[in-house]
């Protein structure tokens, strides 16, 4: 080893890092989604390589993973049964909305329905979900932002 590693400080722990990098990520998936910019045919592995929809970012992030998103999301979607510990990110600074006029104005994550949407917009099948930084919006009033199914074995 190029490093010793004496008492654990910050000084230490960014050391430690450098030399082994973040061990606790290689269990786990980051996918990148821009919904703006970003298309299904990409790989979702950086910004650069950004997924397009939700629906797609969901499908390929892993459990204990993370979906990281900027722009404005129309789909309803339910998330795979088994992917427990997910996070869905908005990488804004502040859940706002980010239309104007119906346009996306790229201002913040925000989540709304799709043209005619009578459901939930994001329906969660797994356990320890995370959503966080994310403005939401349902046309369909009498359906929730997220609906928690808790059914199965285990739910």
């Amino acid at each position: 080893m190029g490093v010793q590693f004496g008492a654990f400080t910050p000084d230490t722990y960014d050391a430690l890092i450098g030399e082994f990098g973040n061990q606790a990520s290689t269990s786990s998936t980051t996918i990148y989604l821009d919904t703006a910019n970003g298309s299904n045919a990409n790989g979702g592995t950086s910004w650069d390589d950004a997924l397009g929809t939700m629906a797609e970012a969901l499908s390929r992030v892993q459990e204990n993973g993370r979906v990281l998103f900027t722009g404005v999301v129309k789909e309803h979607v339910t998330g795979a049964l088994g992917k427990n510990n997910v996070t869905i990110e908005g990488t804004q600074n502040i859940p706002r909305q980010a239309t104007t006029s119906g346009v996306a104005n790229g201002a913040g994550a925000t989540w709304l329905s799709a043209t005619g949407g009578t459901t939930a917009l994001l329906t969660v099948r797994s356990q320890g979900w995370t959503v966080a930084n994310i403005y939401f919006n349902n046309s369909a009033t009498a359906a929730p932002d997220i609906d928690l199914v808790t059914v199965g074995d285990p739910p």
